[in-house]
């Protein structure tokens, strides 16, 4: 695990997460903790791979993809136990984009799209612009923990309502879906034939005791209304490589994507993301599981922490992904949002809660950072709420 705890200075890399902060901010002085990246390298095996592909010198067209595909085949199944066909992935630039160019095939304007908010905040964007009404089926606190609203969501549902976008695991909240959960939402998804998106970019980073369903997995009649997004990019932190992955098993559905994707994007991904992504799935399994160790190790941390010093805060345990929603609801911000408190008295770079369409009393942190950045952080926070008012 020490690989996790050597600091890497990230400033002056153009790096959103660093850089962007001092662009935003005109600050040197900031913890950043927003951008769902990891300060961590990835593993040795990509960088060797890369470093093999940048000494060849040629970045031309590629061409058979075999091995990239067998790669994430071989993982889905090692991982995920959901044995994939070649033939049901389509290569993206992001998981974003690939859900844009997904809901223009799928839906004419005015058609309605469910969202689960407070949810990955691109949801929404990308609703808007494809000229699709958002429904929002707000999730429940309920039991310490965030929970599906199944009765709101039936109520909701009219025959304009054509996609719903699932989140699994959940950002910012860190759900876990459990097998139950999502057979109530695909069964009611089936009853009135909405196909399912499930942006599944976090499946990879499960903390134990909770188990990742792929959404096509849970039942054989949810096939062939769900469209599955996956990417090495959270796993092994590879976002800057901009290589996702559309896996559609179901013949119709397929075929309305191959259709789409084939008018909109280059039928192969970046070169340097078929190296990354090739050595990630064959090699990364001891360097994903130290990193499930070291993060698990950091929520414990903060949530020692919190529970010691600041037990005003709540924190919302994630279940999974390297994030984590606190509440601020009882701490006295001195009127500020939970956001602008946090930045302006902490100097801590947070996610405002109401970007993902929670409370301004939420905050989202990312725990994938050096043991000792987490620490700094916190003194801060723990600084700032009990600095007494003048």
């Amino acid at each position: 695990m020490a690989r996790f705890d050597k600091p890497v200075d990230r400033r002056d890399s153009d790096c959103m997460k660093f850089d962007g902060v001092r662009a935003l901010y005109n600050k040197d002085d900031l913890i950043p903790m927003w951008v769902a990246d990891m300060d961590f390298c990835a593993p040795n095996e990509v960088l060797s791979a890369l470093k093999l592909k940048v000494e060849h010198g040629i970045f031309g067209y590629p061409g058979n993809l075999s091995k990239y595909y067998q790669a994430i085949i071989d993982w889905m199944e090692k991982r995920h136990n959901w044995r994939v066909e070649q033939e049901w992935i389509f290569p993206a630039p992001g998981v974003v984009p690939a859900i844009a160019s997904i809901l223009e095939e799928l839906t004419t304007p005015n058609d309605k799209v469910i969202i689960q908010p407070p949810v990955y905040h691109p949801f929404l964007n990308i609703v808007k612009k494809v000229g699709c009404e958002v429904l929002e089926n707000p999730l429940i606190y309920r039991n310490n923990r965030y929970e599906m609203d199944y009765g709101s969501l039936e109520e909701m549902i009219d025959e304009r309502v054509k996609v719903l976008l699932l989140c699994s695991p959940h950002n910012p909240v860190g759900r876990v879906w459990n097998k139950e959960e999502l057979k109530k939402l695909g069964d009611i998804c089936s009853k009135y034939n909405i196909i399912v998106i499930s942006d599944e970019i976090h499946h990879d980073l499960v903390f134990p005791k909770n188990k990742h369903w792929v959404f096509a997995q849970v039942d054989e009649n949810f096939v062939d209304n769900t469209i599955v997004c996956t990417a090495p990019s959270k796993t092994f932190n590879l976002a800057g490589l901009q290589t996702a992955n559309v896996i559609v098993p179901g013949e119709k559905l397929r075929e309305k994507v191959q259709h789409k994707f084939s008018t909109v994007y280059n039928s192969f991904p970046n070169v340097m993301g078929i190296e990354a992504t090739k050595a990630a799935y064959t090699y990364g399994d001891n360097w994903l599981d130290e990193l499930l160790d070291y993060v698990k190790g950091n929520l414990e941390y903060l949530e020692e922490f919190i529970e010691k010093n600041l037990q005003p805060v709540k924190v919302i345990k994630p279940e999974g992904t390297y994030l984590v929603w606190l509440d601020f609801d009882e701490v006295n911000t001195d009127g500020l949002t939970a956001f602008d408190f946090v930045l302006k008295k902490a100097g801590v770079v947070s996610e405002p809660g109401e970007k993902y369409g929670g409370s301004t009393t939420s905050i989202r942190l990312n725990l994938a950072c050096h043991r000792e950045t987490l620490q700094k952080a916190l003194f801060k926070i723990e600084e700032a709420i009990n600095k007494p008012t003048v």
